[in-house]
This record gives C-alpha cells, structure tokens and sequence, in this order.
C-alpha cells in the first residue's frame, strides 16, 4: 500500500512539472512576441518622426508640406495651453540674441511650422520638448526659425555667447551657448562620431535648456544648445 502511495505521489510531482514545461514552452514565445511588438511600434513611431523632422528641415528651407495640418502627428501634452494671454509685463514671448530682440510663439509641433511659414523674416516658434516655453520649469525647449529669415543670426553664434529669453509670463532666464552642431534630416551629426541630436530636440527632459535651430541647406540644420 505504501508503494502504491508514493507511486501515485511520483506520478502526481511528474505531471506537475510536465504542465510547467508545456506552460513555459507557450508562454516564452508569446511573451517574445509582445516584447518585439512593442519594440517595433516604438522604432516605427520613432522612424515616422524623424521622417516628419525631414520634412520640417525642408519646411525650414521654404519647402515645407502644402497639406501639413498637424493632426497626423502625436501633440505635446502642452499644446492645449499654446498661446496663452499676455500678461501686463513688457516683454513675452522674445529671445534677445547680439543685442536685438526676435519674437516667437509658443506653437509646439502642431501649429509651429505654420507660424514661422506665414512670417519667416519676424516670428520663431516652439517646436519640439515643452511646447509652451517656461524659463523656470526646468524643462528642454526646441525653437524653429527661418534661415534665410529670422534665425539667420544662428549662424552668427558661438559657444560660451549669452542669450537671454521671456517666456508668456514675462520671466526673464539668461542661457549660454555650449554646443553649436550641424546635424542631418534625420537628426545625426553630419561629423563623426554619429551622435543621435533627436533626443534633445523633442523631449522635454528634466534639465532647463534651450535648443534653438535652422537650416544650412535642404539636408543639413544648426542645432545651437543652450543651458
């Protein structure tokens, strides 16, 4: 009676882990699945906004998409509070580069391509990182501008230059110049090593900066970086 109760317990402890093997046999490949799903929808996003980062590189160089809305895109979290109300202060919305003041607006990857569009020689917009630009959230923000137009003085900068911006609220931040790269459609450095510049031009990250940029040629931007 004894062997026939450890048979049975043997029996039972076998088929036990022959279910775990069968389970773990299904569960790693769907598992896989999954994982590769994710990484591929995430390198599709990221490959279709570097391609949209193409077409506002020639959108910056005045040939920009007829049709562009916006829409297609994923919007910043601070699109809904683009163009907030001017307050009583003086001056908004400005970067004072070389001792003259260029306007801009806060447009975000929905509308900033259209404002600089309709007024390349007098308006630079927010584009990538926090839409709505805040000298004190100590966020990243990524300006866009026209070159021939109003970021031509871009091309004028050098590392370790001043700069000072005013926000919507009429907060004044000094920044200064610590990088000046000349990056491709795609956002890499166009010298080597290859350096991946789209980080710093759409996330808004957790360091206050500003990344300032406009076109060389069709396939070539100034990325000006500023802390």
């Amino acid at each position: 009676m004894a062997k026939l109760l450890e048979k049975i317990r043997t029996s039972k402890k076998n088929l036990g882990l022959v279910i775990l093997a069968a389970a773990a046999i299904i569960a790693i490949p769907i598992g896989g699945y999954f994982v590769y799903q994710q990484q591929l929808t995430a390198n599709v996003s990221d490959l279709q906004m570097r391609e949209y980062n193409a077409d506002i590189v020639k959108g910056l160089y005045g040939r920009s998409r007829a049709d562009y809305t916006g829409d297609e895109f994923t919007k910043s979290q601070d699109d809904d509070n683009s163009f907030l109300p001017d307050t009583e202060t003086t001056l908004q919305r400005k970067l004072y580069i070389q001792g003259k003041y260029y306007d801009y607006q806060d447009g975000g990857i929905a509308k900033g391509q259209a404002l600089i569009n309709a007024k390349p020689g007098t308006l630079a917009s927010t584009w990538g990182g926090a839409a709505v630009n805040n000298v004190r959230d100590n966020r990243s923000t990524h300006f866009i501008g026209h070159n021939p137009g109003l970021f031509s003085i871009l091309t004028k900068m050098k590392v370790g230059e001043k700069i000072t911006v005013y926000d919507y609220k009429g907060q004044n931040r000094q920044y200064t110049v610590t990088k000046i790269v000349q990056i491709g459609d795609h956002a890499f450095s166009t010298t080597l090593p290859k350096t991946d510049y789209w980080p710093t031009i759409v996330q808004p990250g957790s360091r206050e900066q500003v990344v300032l940029q406009t076109c060389l040629s069709k396939t070539v931007n100034l990325l000006v970086i500023l802390n």
